[in-house]
């Protein structure tokens, strides 16, 4: 039996290089040209072709990578428990639970143990709970025989696990059961080994001088997966969005556009597809298509497949899809009615909340939205988020690679969300709190490299979660099934720092979701959501720890106050204040 993951999972959770705890223990999953199917590799030129995501801004923030869906059991018609694809064992060392003898694996996961070899067990449910990972993203075995001999000469493959009165690591004993010599897991936990190099995933080695650090395997910062977001707004005119849906492709554009006649070479292969499968292409679409003049055709297709900006930062993303937001919180989107639009905003459903502070903020539903999420890669900040020289933690890249081009794991979402931002005030926030995250930013104000450090920014990223545990008691989802996306913008000229947020819930293969969140958005209700997120805005049970907490990455912020799930916040819950809000919001 398999372990199920969802392919929003996958991206947000799991991926290339991670474990994952399967029914008989953990499993690592491969690199991509390892994702054997049926005896054959899914991915290979004579596999099943790859069902791609097209998003302009998803992509330029991949260097032009393309983005390609998980495959499912569905599309192989498989039932759900039938595995898909295979992982490997990892880790190989074992502990024997009857006999509490630490051992290497034997050949296809057999024991070692010394009381159970030769008997006809799979002891992948007793690997061992500890790891050992570097920050530059390699991963692999505790070394037992060194750590335990400590470069003395010993034959001893396995070890006794001898666990002496307490609960701490200093009470476990780890003896070698040829020579005898001992060491507590609390000496292994704290100290760092030279680094192997192993990148499990690709089953490859390669040199590293880093030091590596003993690690629960379980452990969050063990892998961190690094994504791309794109909220998918589409150009206003209708036919952009024609010629923008994922059934059409840029495939079927890079055909039509190699013709003599673009707009007859579309329409012929688009009535063949809706011939085999109306569900793919309606027959309204094609008509649209016919009534449009050719030369606006012509100029559409070359406008999607111009070509895509080779390095996009995620702020320049980001500051376009504000602009764009904003732009339809004043005018409404799209321009004329259209049929199912992938991103859509009623003007007349836009209203102002007033706040006792003399703030009024804009409350923006935003009725269908489309989101593109693809996993770059990850990172292993086993200890801490910098190295120890302030050197960012290496990004290893996951993407399988064919025929030169470098494709990347993504999945498209489709909901609805709330946009909110202040569009007729300046935002301030108290000097004395702010001056905390001033004093950070080390003469670099307003640069996209630090634009997280800036009081107004951490100021909306604080208000993002409290609304989000809000909008979770009244909306119909958890906590989890809302994200977030926060903006900020900081001109220098002007020196004028705008922001906003939209909170947004999605799902795979759906036009839209339950509508919790568009239910909210009147004056009535949605004063009750920030009367919620109000609520001991000043307090937490954690003070005064949490109050008086100052760290680099964080004011006053814990998960009994601010934090909410690792894969709802864009900044792995970082860069929080409550105190921060509340001396704008309730004046404490």
């Amino acid at each position: 039996m398999g372990q199920p993951i969802r392919p929003s999972q996958f991206i947000l959770s799991y991926g290339v290089g991670s474990i994952i705890e399967a029914p008989k223990g953990p499993r690592l999953i491969p690199a991509f040209e390892n994702w054997n199917f049926s005896g054959r590799n899914i991915f290979s030129a004579s596999g099943p072709l790859l069902t791609r995501i097209e998003d302009h801004n998803a992509r330029a923030q991949l260097n032009g990578g393309a983005i390609f869906e998980i495959p499912t059991n569905p599309q192989f018609d498989l039932p759900d428990s039938r595995p898909l694809f295979r992982t490997v064992r990892f880790p190989l060392w074992a502990l024997c639970q009857r006999h509490r003898i630490l051992y290497h694996l034997g050949p296809r996961g057999r024991s070692n143990c010394d009381s159970c070899r030769g008997t006809v067990v799979d002891a992948q449910d007793e690997a061992i709970r500890f790891v050992r990972g570097c920050p530059n993203g390699h991963l692999d075995d505790v070394d037992w025989r060194h750590t335990v001999h400590r470069g003395r000469h010993c034959t001893g493959e396995t070890f006794d696990w001898v666990e002496e009165t307490g609960s701490d690591l200093r009470s476990v004993q780890i003896r070698c059961r040829t020579c005898r010599l001992m060491v507590s897991l609390l000496d292994i936990y704290s100290r760092t080994f030279g680094c192997s190099g192993y990148l499990p995933e690709q089953d490859e080695r390669e040199s590293c001088d880093e030091q590596a650090s003993v690690i629960l395997r379980s452990a969050t910062s063990l892998r961190i997966a690094e994504v791309v977001t794109s909220i998918s707004i589409p150009p206003a005119l209708q036919i952009h969005q024609l010629l923008s849906q994922p059934a059409i492709g840029r495939g079927l554009l890079n055909l039509a556009a190699s013709e003599s006649d673009p707009k007859n070479a579309l329409l012929a292969n688009l009535r063949r597809i809706a011939d085999s499968d109306v569900s793919q292409i309606d027959l309204v679409t094609i008509s649209e298509i016919e009534r449009t003049p050719s030369e606006d055709i012509v100029q559409a297709i070359h406008d999607i497949l111009s070509r895509i900006p080779e390095n996009k930062t995620v702020e320049h993303v980001k500051q376009e899809e504000f602009s764009a937001l904003r732009e339809a919180a004043d005018r409404g989107y799209p321009p004329r009615p259209s049929r199912e639009p992938s991103f859509e905003v009623d003007r007349n459903d836009v209203f102002r909340w007033e706040h006792n502070s003399g703030l009024t903020f804009r409350i923006t539903p935003v009725k269908r939205l489309r989101v593109v999420i693809a996993q770059r890669g990850y990172r292993r900040p086993v200890r801490g988020p910098t190295s120890e020289d302030g050197r960012p933690i290496r990004l290893v890249e996951t993407y399988y690679s064919l025929g030169g081009e470098r494709l990347y794991p993504g999945v498209a979402l489709y909901g609805e969300g709330i946009f909110i931002d202040l569009p007729d005030q300046d935002l301030a926030v108290s000097e004395n709190r702010g001056q905390l995250w001033v004093e950070r930013q080390r003469n670099q104000v307003g640069t996209c490299d630090n634009f997280v450090n800036d009081p107004i920014f951490v100021w909306w990223h604080t208000l993002s979660h409290r609304i989000v545990n809000a909008l979770s008691l009244d909306s119909g989802y958890s906590t989890a099934s809302i994200r977030e996306r926060v903006y900020f913008t900081h001109n220098l000229e002007t020196d004028s720092r705008l922001g906003g947020v939209i909170l947004y819930t999605s799902q795979q293969g759906s036009d839209g979701s339950l509508g919790g969140l568009m239910a909210l958005c009147n004056q009535r209700d949605f004063g009750r959501v920030m009367t919620v997120a109000e609520r001991n805005l000043n307090a937490c049970s954690n003070d005064p720890l949490c109050s008086e907490h100052t760290g680099a990455n964080n004011g006053a912020a814990c998960y009994a106050c601010l934090m909410i799930s690792e894969t709802s916040c864009e900044f792995h819950n970082t860069f929080l204040d409550r105190l921060l809000l509340a001396q704008t919001l309730i004046g404490v």
